[in-house]
């Protein structure tokens, strides 16, 4: 059967007690992702598909394994969560790799334009685009959200809203990786996203004033044109699939501006209750609640997790 962890079923382990456990128990059957939404919503997927009676749990990577910022660092990935998942699929391989215990799944995130590392290891399967947030950008996806969460008006279509928010989404993409370049470990500063207009290309001054504001103090070793320079040659990578560069929050956030601009009454008439939807971790949510199982099964990556389960079975069956 299927069984989400949970809090008071949280194990966490060294890499190497994870990996003797997965020897001594062969029957425990793990998807580790990078965070809770994630998990949440390959729960929500297994809940869909033939488990054939086994017994699997979904955890957050910090959730079943103690893996530090040092480690992940010192084995030449980038830190953080998706650092950790890859990490520990390597290691898993390392210390025994005849087991199957485990399937690991990391974002894409910069992938489609070459500049993240997507190690094939056994075991570790990616997104099929940016992030997994971005199988909902789909046109049928957010008219549901439209009509259902917010009850916007028929004339705000989910194409109108994928035209509108396309090229903001675009900028943080690439805005965010021209700073990860830097390598001083700053991130797009929070009001970033009041410098990007909706439904048309973001202009040079405004991603020029989000590196100044986001660099700081470190403004002389990286200077605001330079990167300005590098994010028109990205530019020219950027794929046609908004999915391809999309991640989960600025989907969310442009998804709020849009809905303030074209629409402000969605959060205030009736009762208010959509007032807390301006939270984009709350709309991050709503949105993912409207993507259904036949709209992502025959993706690769949910194919593969059936895949994963259906294999199981057979080995068991042929040992």
């Amino acid at each position: 059967m299927w069984r989400g962890g949970s809090e008071d079923e949280m194990e966490l382990r060294q890499p190497a007690e994870l990996a003797t456990l997965y020897e001594l128990e062969p029957d425990i059957r793990d998807i580790i992702v990078e965070g809770y939404n994630d998990k949440s919503y390959v729960d929500w997927f297994l809940s869909h598909v033939d488990n054939h009676g086994l017994l699997i749990r979904t955890y957050p990577v910090g959730d079943r394994v103690y893996i530090t910022d040092s480690d992940v660092s010192d084995a030449g990935y980038l830190t953080g969560a998706r650092g950790r998942v890859i990490y520990l699929a390597q290691l898993l391989v390392d210390i025994a790799p005849d087991c199957h215990s485990a399937l690991l799944i990391a974002d894409a995130d910069y992938a489609s334009i070459g500049l993240d590392s997507s190690p094939r290891i056994p075991g570790l399967r990616y997104t099929d685009y940016a992030s997994l947030e971005s199988y909902a950008l789909t046109e049928k996806v957010l008219e549901k959200m439209l009509r259902v969460v917010f009850s916007a008006p028929d004339s705000i279509t989910g194409r109108d809203l994928i035209a509108e928010i396309r090229p903001g989404l675009e900028a943080m993409f690439l805005i965010s990786v021209c700073l990860r370049e830097t390598n001083v470990g700053v991130s797009v500063s929070a009001k970033a996203v009041d410098h990007v207009p909706l439904g048309v290309e973001c202009p040079k001054d405004a991603v020029v004033e989000i590196f100044r504001t986001s660099l700081r103090e470190n403004i002389r070793a990286h200077k605001p044109a330079d990167l300005w320079n590098r994010f028109v040659e990205l530019r020219k990578l950027i794929l046609e699939d908004i999915r391809s560069f999309s991640r989960g929050h600025d989907i969310a956030v442009f998804i709020v501006k849009f809905l303030k601009r074209k629409c402000p009454r969605v959060f205030t008439k009736e009762d208010g209750r959509r007032r807390g939807l301006q939270d984009s971790s709350l709309l991050e949510l709503a949105l993912m609640s409207c993507l259904e199982y036949d709209e992502i099964r025959n993706e690769a990556l949910f194919l593969h997790i059936e895949q994963w389960l259906d294999a199981d079975v057979r080995s068991q069956s042929t040992g």
